[in-house]
């Protein structure tokens, strides 16, 4: 099996020079979509919609539904 890369989670405000920069540094790059229920301004920030704590990753349950490739993606890792 070959070995997953690391992987960067952002929102989708993230420009294509980030992004880009994230993928040649190795990054594999997912993207969140807006969470409205954060607000504007903060709605595309992805570390205020999941965040890693002992080698588990917490994640709104809204957010999840609307990310189920994500989910799983992080769920095989």
């Amino acid at each position: 099996m070959m070995k997953k890369r690391p992987l960067s989670v952002v929102g989708q405000g993230i420009s294509e020079k980030c992004r880009e920069g994230l993928c040649r540094m190795g990054f594999e790059v997912a993207i969140l979509h807006r969470y409205v229920r954060l607000g504007a301004g903060v709605d595309t920030h992805a570390d205020l919609m999941l965040f890693p704590i002992d080698r588990k990753i917490f994640i709104y349950s809204e957010v999840a539904k609307a990310e189920p490739s994500l989910v799983a993606d992080l769920c095989q890792r």
